[in-house]
């Protein structure tokens, strides 16, 4: 009677320990994605924005039959001419961040990172005078490129097992540079423009017209959506799009020589890029 006094409570003991390691156990798969990490990535990105063309002094701009304002006697501050730039290009970097798991099947987090970039490009448009007046030829050239960027994001997360599809979003910032110019084809001698408040400018043929560049850093915003996958206890596989709004930049073109004058005439770049990335996460 005295062992089996002690035995049951000993029995009954190791049960109730087992049964809570078995619990436990059970909820490892769901709770391992707790804890910081920190990865690489890499991938491609995109964007197709426009330019748009506008004149604060000199009447440069108007509207032609072949789509390209150069030349008109609409007021040109109200005038704006644009065209389709496509930038493509690879980019990757690296990530760190943290996760908690809040429950069995939903995930909070936040994860900020920074990216080389390799993404420009450039277009060209060729047009000429209205209709009944004497070529030359005008053409606007446009270059952008996205140098670097980073982003500062939350994450929510719905688990099963080792998988997880997540929604992110939250801060960007980046730096762009952008650069345009239009050039006179031929002609036949120099082109002169009058503006307003005694502003004006003289193109020569075969030669840039007006120029300009600039870089620029900016903060903007970054959402996307992805899914991760626990390949094991410590590492991760993710694949991501992300979409990335550095805002507007502006780039003043002046009077290039041969040519000369004091007319302006402003291109406007929309810095909004997608990018698709994969990567791999360490676990701590």
């Amino acid at each position: 009677m005295k062992l089996r006094s002690c035995v049951v409570p000993a029995i009954i003991a190791a049960s109730t320990m087992c049964l809570c390691a078995a619990g436990a156990s059970a909820d490892t798969p769901y709770r391992n994605w707790t804890g910081s990490y920190a990865g690489v990535n890499a991938g491609y990105g995109w964007n197709t924005s426009s330019v748009g063309l506008s004149d604060p002094t000199t009447n440069i701009i108007g509207n032609t039959v072949l789509g390209v304002v150069f030349l008109s006697n609409i007021n040109p501050h109200t005038d704006q001419f644009s065209q389709t730039l496509d930038a493509t290009g690879f980019v990757g970097g690296g990530q760190v961040g943290y996760n908690w798991q809040i429950s069995r099947n939903w995930l909070i987090g936040f994860e900020t990172d920074l990216q080389f970039s390799g993404i420009d490009g450039d277009s060209s448009t060729t047009g000429v005078f209205p209709a009944g007046q004497t070529p030359p030829q005008f053409r606007l050239t446009a270059e952008e490129q996205l140098k670097w960027f980073g982003t500062v994001r939350a994450r929510l997360g719905f688990v099963i097992d080792r998988f997880m599809i997540f929604g992110t979003g939250g801060l960007a910032y980046g730096r762009t540079d952008a650069a345009a110019r239009i050039s006179q084809l031929g002609g036949g001698g120099a082109t002169a423009f009058g503006g307003f408040g005694g502003t004006s400018l003289l193109c020569q043929a075969d030669a840039v017209c007006l120029a300009g560049s600039g870089s620029q850093t900016s903060i903007g915003r970054a959402a996307g959506f992805g899914f991760e996958w626990a390949l094991w206890q410590n590492m991760t596989f993710k694949a991501e799009y992300l979409h990335i709004d550095l805002g507007d930049q502006t780039v003043r073109m002046t009077a290039q020589s041969p040519g000369t004058g004091s007319g302006v005439v402003d291109a406007k770049f929309g810095n909004a890029f997608d990018t698709i990335r994969a990567g791999l996460n360490v676990r701590f």
